[in-house]
């Protein structure tokens, strides 16, 4: 059941993209989760009322992101709970945002209901039923799913058309590269503690599969080379080395969520690669010999790796 909490004015919308994503993506022999949808004028200090304490602390740290939506996975039998900033509804920007919260709902939807939450479980739960792989992927998916409903709901309008191999055809797609530039040439220019080398890796790695998320929309599937014209293959290269350029190919060759779960130790193999040339490229600045290096970046990967979500 959903409950939505919300002017009068977006509550209707709100129901209406719930109902399409729900048609297409929950199967007809599963139950409906229940969902409470928020939406809030100051979206910062409902998101730390609202999260976990482990999120909390984190949020205490490093700042509550203020974010266009944002959905609370579950504790036990708690609801799902999606929270939107008021803001966004002031132009056709929440047509996207909604959709791709609601995704990340039906994506978790799935895999709670198969492996169950491990979210509200222990590290080792987390770590056995591949839950980051999983949370990467579903942020691909759910950008890739939002940019998609709203280039065929505006672009098209605009001239656009779906071509025959899946993709979409728009002239003058901002793919966003040069926001993922910057993220990218920040890492690569500046030096990193060991100790901020987990938060630093999982947040631009995160980047990383929303540029490749919305990519995905305007790339077709029988496509060999990356449909944004700027690729910065090399800058990705340099900051996560060429495990990041396979990332982009088995990201989007696996589209749903049956595929997608297949593929999710592929995609640890992968993370642990780009966290390993990550630390050695940072760890490279710092003044080791070529033993101690190796072994000091095999240590920062290892605890990349065992700080994950």
């Amino acid at each position: 059941m959903i409950v939505i909490n919300a002017p009068l004015k977006y509550r209707e919308e709100i129901a209406h993209l719930f109902e399409m994503c729900k048609s297409s993506l929950l199967p007809a022999s599963s139950t409906e989760p229940d969902i409470d949808v928020i939406v809030a004028t100051d979206f910062k200090s409902e998101c730390y009322r609202l999260s976990r304490p482990a999120d909390k602390d984190i949020f205490d740290k490093l700042g509550t992101p203020d974010l266009n939506g944002r959905v609370i996975l579950p504790q036990r039998d708690e609801p799902f709970i999606v929270l939107f900033a008021a803001r966004q509804f002031e132009s056709d920007q929440y047509q996207h945002t909604v959709v791709h919260e609601f995704v990340h709902v039906f994506d978790y939807c799935h895999f709670f209901t198969e492996f169950g939450n491990s979210y509200a479980g222990s590290d080792e739960d987390r770590d056995q039923s591949y839950f980051t792989e999983f949370y990467y992927w579903s942020e691909h998916h759910a950008k890739r799913s939002g940019i998609q409903y709203f280039a065929i709901r505006k672009y098209i309008e605009a001239g656009g058309e779906v071509l025959d191999n899946g993709a979409i055809c728009v002239s003058d797609v901002d793919f966003r590269t040069k926001h993922l530039l910057s993220q990218l040439e920040r890492v690569l220019a500046s030096s990193i503690a060991s100790d901020q080398l987990n938060h630093i890796y999982w947040e631009v790695a995160e980047e990383l599969v929303q540029y490749y998320g919305r990519a995905a929309v305007f790339q077709g599937l029988d496509s060999a080379k990356p449909v944004d014209p700027n690729f910065p293959a090399d800058e990705i290269k340099d900051a996560f080395g060429p495990s990041a350029i396979k990332l982009y190919w088995i990201l989007h060759s696996n589209q749903d969520y049956k595929t997608a779960v297949k593929s999710l130790p592929a995609l640890r193999l992968l993370f642990e690669e780009m966290a390993r040339n990550f630390a050695i490229v940072h760890l490279g600045r710092c003044q080791f010999t070529h033993i101690n290096w190796i072994s000091q970046a095999k240590m920062a990967q290892e605890s990349i790796f065992d700080k994950r979500l």
